[in-house]
């Protein structure tokens, strides 16, 4: 079997230890992984199957020899490094968002890929946690019943943020606030403990969603409305998501939709899912299914989920298991 090189660019300290913790657990065939960081990153130390690995330069990108690069967070020079890849027939794999969908770069929804080639598109797409739970939900969806809009309301932890200093925010205010001591607010506009307030950036994220679903569903007549909180929780994912049709439904037609959708687990009517439940799983749940109307034209259902495992690592490695 073909073991892998593979190169991960610009992540966050959480997001990198989290996708080389599941490379090592899925026991992905992998001979050598390459780390590089912009300023501040290069020099970091992570562990990957009881050996260290070193962030080194992001201008150091390789020219050759390596199967796949991995982008996690935006680069001032993405121009330059895809350049460089693309010349040296090294596949780009985007996750952060900075490239836009097209004809040639292709968004990777592995429960829907449908593989006419055994290798890597030059440029492809994986969906950040909220476009990979929403492309699973609406696909299968839309070509049951054909979409007419759809709104996402989510609320994610701090892992999102890929940092550390983030998670340890959290975690020093929690204490002060229950010493009756002061915060100190420094990762976050707000204090986020004991508190929910919204992302910023959100017209991005909304347009960045709305590019990938036009991909995903083939159409660029749909308009997907998002509104994203911060949680006072470190990890994970949950949401309601709205979706209205052309065609009507039936409560049973939409569940056999979910149930067909290998990463979902659709839960018995009437029970529900916290995000803690879903903490360290390789699955979406899927519960609360409702219709609404004598001619029911409107979806509501509610997700949660591992933001950092399922959301990213996790979901990385199973697409490249596609191509393996």
């Amino acid at each position: 079997m073909k073991k892998w090189k593979i190169i991960i660019l610009n992540g966050g300290p959480i997001h990198i230890q989290e996708i080389l913790d599941q490379l090592a657990e899925r026991n992905f065939p992998v001979s050598k992984i390459l780390l590089l960081g912009e300023a501040g990153r290069a020099g970091e130390i992570y562990e990957f199957r009881n050996e260290p690995l070193l962030v080194g330069q992001m201008e150091h990108v390789p020219e050759e020899n390596y199967d796949a690069a991995v982008l996690l967070e935006p680069v001032e020079d993405l121009q330059g490094i895809t350049s460089i890849l693309v010349k040296g027939g090294i596949p780009l794999l985007d996750l952060s968002g900075s490239i836009r969908p097209g004809e040639q770069v292709p968004v990777l929804l592995g429960d829907f890929w449908e593989l006419d080639s055994r290798s890597l598109p030059p440029v492809s797409i994986i969906p950040d946690a909220l476009s990979l739970v929403t492309g699973l939900i609406c696909k299968p969806v839309h070509e049951g019943f054909k979409i007419r809009q759809v709104t996402v309301n989510c609320v994610q932890g701090v892992s999102a943020t890929g940092s550390r200093a983030a998670m340890d925010e959290l975690l020093d205010q929690t204490r002060s606030l229950l010493g009756f001591k002061s915060i100190e607010i420094n990762e976050f506009p707000k204090q986020i403990a004991f508190n929910t307030f919204g992302v910023g950036g959100i017209s991005d994220i909304e347009t960045r969603l709305n590019t990938q679903m036009q991909f995903l569903l083939n159409s660029d007549r749909i308009p997907f409305r998002i509104d994203m909180l911060w949680g006072c929780f470190f990890v994970g994912m949950a949401g309601t998501v709205w979706i209205d049709t052309v065609n009507p439904m039936s409560r049973d037609a939409v569940c056999d939709t979910v149930r067909s959708v290998p990463s979902f687990r659709l839960l018995p009517e009437g029970e529900w899912m916290s995000v803690l439940d879903t903490a360290g799983k390789d699955h979406v749940g899927i519960f609360d299914v409702r219709l609404a109307g004598d001619v029911p034209r409107s979806l509501t259902l509610r997700f949660a989920m591992d933001n950092l495992r399922k959301g990213l690592a996790t979901n990385l490695v199973q697409t490249l298991e596609l191509f393996t």
